[in-house]
């Protein structure tokens, strides 16, 4: 019932490759060449070796500008003498392509070509990736006669599932479904192909076995596992349309597929929870390939009535500003610079949360704590913020310490915090940093909640001199956390944005398990509420309207349910009714603090 459709419209001249690799690359961990024999090209001398790896080395990293720069200063300063020169002039047209410079691409890779031997390792290269460039130019007769003979060669890791996706495609432009079906094979038969590469190929295959001839319609649905007509029943449902805008490559690129991840679990699209709700159809853009705006007005066009913006500052303030503008509800996921009735914050800012903290202590009876924060912007703030929750109440902050921010030992400051007593300590750190500074906390005897006879001193120390509470938004926390350092946090407090897979008792906090032991993360949990609250009000109006960005944005309003980031509900501003989500360590769980 449930589909993806990663439209090619929206991502000029990109087509298919900016839009489903990069969901197929999400899902087959590092990329792989296909061809040791890479490892054979030298450089002329160790430096020129250097600096080549060093600018390729950018492109895996996603900074694509960077490493187009530096590759384009490689081949200027060592010039075609140099034996990495080729393949460098490959890698920058990659990164060309990579960046919609396509026109710039071709006219580094169309010389190089003929001066090649036809059977070498760096021939196939500049074969592959002219190919892709042709492909994305729309020369669909030419991408095809490059990359066809390539086929059989490239099986695995990233580079197979680009040319066989590439290659399926275009020879679905040309009507030759058999062909198109034998490079979703290829796919399929690579030892790195993971379930939702499955599901995509099994949806496609499904269309294309139903334009064989009759006769070999069935062999062709054995092959695949699919259902006759199956792709036409899920025409025929008439689905909400989600748009998600999201960066998929580049520096940020790790932010999109977390996000994507999270949406596609909610959609069921990789499991999820299949339980009965509305029917979804996930349109994804590539925030990085265009103008937001334009990226937004080509959802609209398509019909999307919901925008889920980027998870970057920045990005989410534009992307919800022009949702806004053309009629649609946005889902921000990012902090935004202006807050504004039309879109729902989904994000908790870092401040809330620091100032829920701030008010369960003064809840608490407890009357003094101290900070102890790394010296990073974000620690700074944070520890602002709690303080400035703290004005007006009897709680006094009796010590303030900071550390460089990637310490892994903090004994001085325990030793202080060890001599000022305080009954409460506040700590903005990662879930990282906590499992350390807890564990030097208990070792020296300034947590109350593990038992040791000893103060940091060496001297006797009572029960009444140790922190009794510890206040954290423990940043990225998860089940290591717990396992880890759980002893020393009994009572603890925290704050995150999720709490990963773990359960948390007495709750309103929907559980998101992958099932294959990999900790999803706040941005998967971001994802994953967005996707799931939309399908949920969707729902509740499809007996009585459809599902259009004004009915929909009512009924968010005055809907709560159970998220991964805590219990889901919006006021009139679009802004989330309950306070951040805080939890307290019980054991080996965690249990909901309800206001």
């Amino acid at each position: 019932m449930w589909r993806l459709r990663l439209s090619r419209r929206g991502l000029p001249r990109l087509g298919f490759l900016q839009t489903v690799v990069p969901f197929l690359v999400l899902l087959t961990a590092c990329p792989r060449r296909f061809d040791p024999r890479a490892q054979e090209v030298h450089g002329s001398s160790p430096v020129a070796e250097a600096d080549f790896r060093s600018a390729e080395k950018l492109l895996t990293q996603g900074a694509l500008a960077e490493g187009e720069k530096a590759l384009a200063e490689f081949r200027s300063k060592y010039g075609p003498g140099e034996p990495l020169y080729p393949l460098a002039t490959v890698r920058h047209a990659k990164a060309l392509r990579q960046l919609s410079q396509a026109a710039r691409a071709k006219g580094l890779l169309d010389p190089l070509l003929s001066a090649q031997a036809a059977e070498s390792w760096l021939s196939t290269e500049v074969r592959r990736e002219l190919g892709l460039t042709e492909y994305q130019l729309g020369n669909w007769e030419v991408a095809r006669r490059l990359l066809a003979p390539l086929s059989p060669q490239i099986v695995d890791g990233e580079e197979g599932a680009e040319l066989h996706a590439t290659l399926a495609d275009l020879w679905k432009r040309a009507d030759q479904h058999e062909a198109a079906l034998r490079e979703y094979e290829r796919l399929a038969e690579s030892k790195s192909v993971r379930p939702g590469e499955l599901l995509y190929l099994k949806r496609q295959a499904a269309g294309l076995c139903d334009r064989l001839p009759r006769a070999q319609q069935e062999s062709c649905r054995k092959r695949f596992d699919v259902q006759p007509g199956e792709v036409a029943k899920t025409d025929r449902a008439q689905p909400l349309l989600i748009g998600l805008v999201l960066p998929m490559q580049g520096k940020d690129r790790v932010l999109g597929e977390r996000v994507l991840r999270g949406a596609l679990w909610a959609a069921d699209l990789l499991g999820g929870s299949k339980q009965p709700s509305a029917k979804v159809e996930l349109l994804l853009r590539d925030s990085t390939t265009g103008s937001l705006p334009a990226l937004v007005a080509d959802l609209a066009k398509e019909g999307a009535q919901v925008i889920v913006t980027p998870p970057t500052k920045a990005e989410a303030t534009l992307a919800s500003a022009e949702a806004e503008k053309l009629g649609l509800l946005a889902l921000s996921l990012g902090p935004r610079e202006v807050m504004t009735g039309g879109t729902l914050q989904l994000l908790r800012t870092n401040r809330s949360r620091a100032q829920a903290l701030a008010q369960h202590l003064t809840r608490s009876g407890l009357q003094t704590v101290a900070i102890l924060a790394p010296s990073s912007s974000y620690g700074q703030a944070m520890s602002r913020a709690f303080a400035e929750g703290l004005q007006g109440s009897m709680v006094k902050v009796v010590a303030e310490l900071s550390f460089a921010d990637h310490a892994t030992t903090f004994l001085s400051e325990v030793q202080q915090l060890g001599k000022v007593q305080p009954e409460a300590l506040f700590l903005p750190v990662s879930s990282s940093q906590l499992e350390l500074i807890s564990s030097q906390l208990a070792a020296a005897g300034v947590v109350g909640t593990y038992r040791v006879s000893r103060g940091p001193d060496g001297e006797a120390q009572p029960t009444t001199s140790r922190v009794k509470l510890i206040l954290s938004p423990a940043e990225g926390m998860g089940e290591r956390l717990l396992r880890s350092a759980g002893r020393y946090l009994q009572g603890a407090v925290l704050a995150p944005l999720s709490v990963g897979s773990l359960p948390v008792g007495g709750s309103q906090v929907a559980r998101l398990d992958y099932g294959s032991g990999e900790e999803p993360t706040s941005l998967d949990a971001l994802g994953f509420d967005a996707v799931r609250l939309l399908r949920s009000a969707c729902r509740q109006i499809e007996a009585v309207d459809s599902c259009t960005a004004r009915t929909l944005g009512k009924t968010l309003r005055e809907v709560s349910l159970d998220g991964a980031t805590g219990p889901l509900g919006f006021d009139s501003t679009g802004q989330r009714t309950a306070g951040a989500m805080l939890v307290r360590v019980d054991g080996q769980g965690l249990e909901l603090i309800r206001p």
